[in-house]
């Protein structure tokens, strides 16, 4: 019986395979037992124990991030078209993602039994409190794990209104967006007010007191009522024609509360909303 590699071209792929994945397992075995050891020991003169809490989290899941690192390494040794490799790869991240969600969940759910009654004395830390945090944690990881799959989370997001939409936001590239706001005291009230500030109606209403228009690609602003923070809150927004937009919002009935020059021909004009909030519009000398 020929077993040579030329007759089971296979045989070689997989036997570099289970020897990357061994030997990372065993990798990941020998730190947790020397590495995860050495944290052991300095989190014994630490005052607290959440160190020791992390620690223990940490010998729970090293081994298997391991064999996950072995798994995804042997993906290059298999000669198989793109889009296996691919689904291959994915599958491995979802796992790892998961892996670290329920590991974070560990730690803050017996963070809050630590530290929790020390932070409220007398006051007990009940199952369902640590289940919460642990239900909080593990789906910001299946959002995660959801954005590595490809699919859109944005429109999940939106129910929770305009804090969802932010946390979906920022699930992108960094900086690719800018999304600031502005709290009211009467929502109903407000959103006549910037729809003559703007020009138009808001590009959608996150929730039935958020408002949310878009100024430019990927640049928003919204207003959301609260009406003890209502008030104090402060925007200028850039435009190329500062005079034309200014000058659109006189005509729809709203003129400037104040008008500021800076040095370098620079021009900030105060729109104030029924609130007193401060809506500055910026720009060159026309």
């Amino acid at each position: 019986m020929d077993l040579s590699f030329e007759h089971l071209p296979w045989l070689a792929p997989l036997l570099r395979a289970l020897a990357t994945v061994a030997g990372a397992y065993l990798l990941g075995r020998i730190l947790n037992r020397f590495i995860a050891g050495h944290l052991t020991r300095l989190a014994s003169g630490s005052h607290g124990p959440w160190d020791d809490i992390i620690v223990s989290e940490l010998q729970t899941y090293v081994p298997l991030w391991s064999f996950l690192i072995g798994l995804r390494v042997s993906l290059a040794y298999w000669p198989i078209p793109e889009r296996w490799l691919h689904l291959a790869a994915t599958a491995i991240s979802v796992v790892g993602f998961a892996s670290v969600t329920f590991a974070l969940a560990g730690v803050a759910t017996r963070l809050v039994g630590t530290y929790g009654p020390r932070a409220v004395p007398g006051v007990p830390i009940s199952g369902l409190t640590r289940n919460i945090i642990r239900l909080i944690v593990i789906m910001g990881g299946l959002l995660v794990v959801l954005n590595e799959l490809g699919i859109e989370i944005r429109p999940m997001l939106a129910a929770l209104g305009v804090g969802g939409l932010a946390v979906a936001l920022a699930l992108q590239e960094p900086l690719a967006n800018l999304f600031a706001g502005l709290f009211v005291s009467d929502f109903e009230a407000s959103r006549p007010w910037y729809e003559r500030l703007f020009g138009r109606e808001p590009a959608f209403l996150a929730s039935d007191t958020e408002a949310v228009w878009a100024l430019a690609e990927h640049r928003w602003l919204y207003i959301k009522q609260d009406r003890e923070r209502a008030g104090h809150g402060e925007q200028t927004i850039f435009y190329d024609d500062l005079d034309a937009v200014v000058a659109g919002a006189g005509d729809r009935g709203l003129e400037p509360a104040r008008h500021e020059d800076y040095p370098g021909g620079v021009r900030k004009i105060v729109f104030r909303d029924p609130d007193g909030n401060e809506i500055g519009f910026g720009g060159g000398i026309g």
